[in-house]
């Protein structure tokens, strides 16, 4: 699995908070990320949950 790395180095290994993290942070932001770091994580983290939402196994939403 992928787990989301925040602008303050928090490691969100789960999708809900990491979905509800997203939310937060793109109201306040137009959301891309704070930092080039967190920017690549957040991108890789939503290709990961697309890519399991096309497999068959919904095992994120669990």
């Amino acid at each position: 699995s992928v787990n989301l790395i925040t602008h303050d180095g928090q490691e969100l290994k789960c999708f809900v908070p990491a979905a509800l993290y997203i939310g937060q942070v793109s109201s306040k932001n137009g959301f891309i990320g704070s930092t080039k770091e967190e920017q690549a994580s957040v991108y890789q983290w939503l290709e990961y949950c697309l890519l399991k939402s096309q497999s068959q196994s919904h095992e994120i939403l669990k």
